[in-house]
């Protein structure tokens, strides 16, 4: 996969002020535990994002409500544990690990959206850690470690994310796995109108992720949807099916429009990426796994504009959707 470096426009780069700082909050949050969905303190959290400095509150709040041209914004300079426990064999959730990175990722989140889970999905941890597994090399999905194809994150899902944060722990030492997204913002002008108008019918079969387990979603969509001026994409070439062949033709097109407007960076720790995910699709390139401890590790966040619309799909008194209760959203 060929890529372009982001440009500096969109990039967010902490002062070392600043880094020390959010720090120092998350230091003074510790006793929480932000990566349950039953312990998530959302007033502390919200509380505590109010003391970061004007500049990264500004752009974070900039970035959620009108995104950028590329719907994608690298941060740059984040603090980070002084030391971190092997990385996870399964993903699953270090006893050991201190929670700055949790705190620090909570504290920023929260002023993009609202943080939640899918209970399907990664026990429902609000926090969740992003590992290769062995054995699941050659997954479409967070456990694999062979290139994963261009996606909007759980765009099969009836309550999709709207932005997702993804956190570097520890990178990959051989540098090879880049982190990349495409925006169709950077690619719609190239696009003829019947192109369009096939990419904004209802015929495109997704189906879910084998990382919600048994749980089961499959849906038709548009890939492309307009409001406006703006524009929504749904896209994920790896769980999606044409239902004909004109359509299949868009989805072929945009595809390989999309794969020539590809930015990405190799993320190392302190680095996070923040994408818009109803505006950038993103991918990740091959890399190679040790399985010794120090793997590369991500943490991943998912973020709603508003979770006030679907508070009636979640288990009471937590941020996490209850798989049975969303079953009515299925079509």
């Amino acid at each position: 996969m060929s890529y372009k470096a982001l440009p500096k426009s969109v990039q967010l780069n902490f002062s070392k002020s600043e880094a020390e700082n959010l720090l120092l909050l998350s230091a003074n949050l510790a006793q929480h535990d932000f990566s349950s969905p039953y312990l998530y303190d959302h007033n502390a959290v919200g509380n505590a994002a109010e003391k970061l400095s004007g500049p990264t509150f500004d752009a974070l709040r900039n970035f959620a409500s009108g995104s950028n041209r590329f719907g994608t914004l690298l941060l740059k300079g984040l603090p980070i544990d002084s030391a971190l426990p092997e990385t996870p064999k399964f993903g699953g959730r270090p006893s050991s690990k201190v929670p700055v990175s949790e705190v620090s990722v909570a504290i920023l989140g929260c002023l993009v959206g609202d943080i939640y889970s899918y209970g399907d999905e990664k026990e429902g941890l609000l926090i969740q850690n992003i590992c290769p597994v062995k054995g699941m090399e050659h997954r479409q999905e967070n456990t694999g470690s062979s290139f994963l194809e261009f996606h909007t994150e759980d765009s099969f899902h009836p309550i999709p994310p709207d932005f997702i944060l993804l956190n570097c722990l520890r990178g990959d030492r051989k540098k090879q796995a880049i982190t990349a997204t495409a925006s169709i913002y950077n690619v719609l002008e190239t696009l003829d109108d019947k192109t369009i108008s096939q990419l904004t019918q209802p015929n495109f079969i997704i189906r879910s992720s084998s990382s919600f387990g048994e749980s089961s979603y499959t849906k038709c969509v548009q890939i492309l949807s307009f409001e406006g001026n703006k524009v929504h994409m749904v896209f994920d070439p790896s769980a999606m099916i044409a239902t004909d062949g004109s359509s299949a033709a868009a989805m072929k097109c945009l595809h390989k429009v999309l794969k020539k407007e590809t930015y990405g960076a190799c993320l190392e720790p302190g680095h996070a990426l923040l994408i818009d995910n109803t505006k950038a699709c993103h991918a990740r390139t091959h890399f190679e796994p040790f399985y010794d401890g120090h793997d590369r590790w991500l943490q991943r966040v998912f973020l709603s504009r508003s979770i006030n619309s679907f508070t009636s799909y979640m288990t009471p008194n937590t941020r996490m959707i209850d798989p049975l209760k969303v079953r009515s959203l299925c079509a």
